[in-house]
């Protein structure tokens, strides 16, 4: 796998850890249990053939581990680009039924255009959190669109996540970044669904 980096933003000292990454994205689940059945079958498989058989067997697995985990591969080298890229904001839980979390943004409508924004998504898997907790995202702009992703889903470090959270709220462009965010949301229809939302904050 490819080196975790540190994140972009010089004031966040946060190096991101593949295993914390693996254990939080939701699809983990989905595709360990096959392989594990896999993994498991494989020795009886092996057992109870032979020949040609025997080899499609092994053939067929090494293929299917090597496809799984070139995707994997593929995968943790965008989130470690995005985390090279990304700068810390804020984010904020909106809802624990289902989990999802508020991150603001901006977007670049061109010709000198700008918006406010905000976009909500799901939160990562395995996360004790409830509406109103704070945290932490790593924002990555493109255009009319921008892409953050929760701190948590990258590392568990508690006193990483801490310093994160302190040095967002404590940002140094006068804005109280939570109160901003929160005049956000209050633009927003409930229930609140995943999406990017423009907002009009007079």
């Amino acid at each position: 796998m490819p080196p975790a980096p540190l994140l972009s933003d010089p004031s966040a000292r946060v190096r991101v850890r593949f295993w914390t990454w693996l254990r939080r994205r939701p699809d983990t689940a989905r595709y360990a249990l096959p392989l594990a059945g896999l993994l498991l079958a494989l020795p009886l498989l092996l057992l109870r053939t032979s020949g040609d058989g025997l080899l499609f067997v092994l053939l067929f697995s090494v293929l299917l581990l090597g496809a799984a985990g070139r995707a994997l591969a593929r995968e943790w080298a965008a989130v470690c680009a995005h985390c090279a890229r990304g700068a810390l904001a804020p984010a904020l839980v909106v809802s624990d039924r289902p989990p999802l979390v508020a991150v603001p943004g901006g977007l670049d409508l061109g010709n000198d255009r700008l918006t406010l924004a905000v976009k909500i998504l799901p939160l990562p898997s395995g996360l004790n959190l409830a509406t109103g907790d704070r945290l932490t995202a790593i924002s990555v702009p493109r255009g009319a669109d921008f892409f953050p992703l929760a701190l948590p889903a990258v590392t568990s470090d508690p006193r990483a996540l801490e310093d994160a959270l302190r040095r967002v709220a404590t940002g140094g462009d006068g804005v109280e970044v939570w109160a901003d965010l929160e005049r956000r949301l209050a633009r927003l229809p409930h229930p609140y669904r995943p999406g990017l939302y423009r907002v009009n904050i007079e």
